[in-house]
């Protein structure tokens, strides 16, 4: 199964606030920890005092730089997993 991260940026002008997007995530058919880890990648760029919220190039590179994260190492297999959900490839 595929989804595609175009039609929820799209659908609220390229920024999407960490309360959508966690709500959005919930109704997902992702295991708990990959709900989790996608949810670890927002807040890394949304902080609700400063931020209006995360965009599809935020989120795409909080990805791809969890992946590489050295200090919390994330099995590869789980992340290739979660972008394929995504249509990341």
């Amino acid at each position: 199964m595929s989804f595609s991260l175009d039609e929820v940026f799209k659908s609220s002008g390229g920024r999407v606030s960490r309360d959508r997007l966690n709500n959005f995530i919930d109704n997902l058919p992702l295991t708990q920890w990959d709900r989790e880890y996608v949810k670890r990648v927002m807040e890394k760029f949304d902080n609700p005092g400063y931020s209006e919220g995360i965009t599809k190039e935020e989120f795409l590179q909080g990805l791809s730089e969890m992946e590489k994260n050295i200090r919390d190492p994330i099995d590869r297999e789980k992340v290739l997993r979660i972008k394929n959900f995504f249509g990341i490839k």
